[in-house]
């Protein structure tokens, strides 16, 4: 799934606990993706400098029929993906978390939601969710293909209709639009 899906789901996810924590859970929505990218750049920055930065790609190389994956994609992907996208090491960021603070680790819900919306929305660039304990995946149908586009849409325009009836929304002064009896 797009970055920006993932960061409006995980403000929605953290709505309920006030304007400042669903600010915070946007950016750990997206936090698995930006933390992977910015590693993967930054290494692609500096091995290759700016020349690796603008490396055309092709958009199908994210659909199971696509061209081969280049290998830096997938040198990115073993070395950073896998690690943002591990529910085990999610799992783990949590009770380290809360045995540190003793509270629960709400900020890391959009995170998790992050992970599991992955895994049925990638065909390709598979998500492997128990990493390091097992390397099992699911081929899902990529986030690009009008299905998923589609199903996002409606997922979000559903979400911020119950968020904005139940947050945004002025309430209505009481006697306003009724008849006098």
């Amino acid at each position: 799934m797009d970055t920006l899906s993932h960061a409006l789901y995980g403000y929605a996810a953290l709505r309920w606990r006030g304007p400042k924590a669903a600010r915070w859970g946007a950016l750990f929505g997206a936090a698995p993706d930006l933390i992977y990218s910015i590693t993967a750049y930054s290494r692609r920055l500096m091995t290759q400098g700016w020349s690796g930065m603008s490396a055309p790609r092709d958009n199908r190389i994210w659909l199971k029929d696509g061209p081969p994956l280049p290998p830096d994609l997938v040198a990115d992907y073993n070395d950073f993906y896998r690690y943002t996208h591990s529910l085990v090491l999610l799992a783990i960021a949590a009770i380290i978390w809360y045995a540190v603070r003793r509270k629960p680790p709400w900020l890391l819900l959009p995170w998790l939601i992050h992970i599991l919306m992955d895994i049925p929305s990638h065909e390709r660039y598979t998500t492997q969710f128990l990493f390091p304990l097992s390397n099992f995946e699911i081929v899902g149908i990529a986030w690009s293909r009008p299905p998923m586009l589609i199903a996002n849409a409606i997922g979000l325009l559903v979400v911020f209709s119950i968020i904005y009836w139940r947050y945004w929304r002025k309430p209505r002064a009481k006697g306003v639009g009724q008849r006098a009896s």
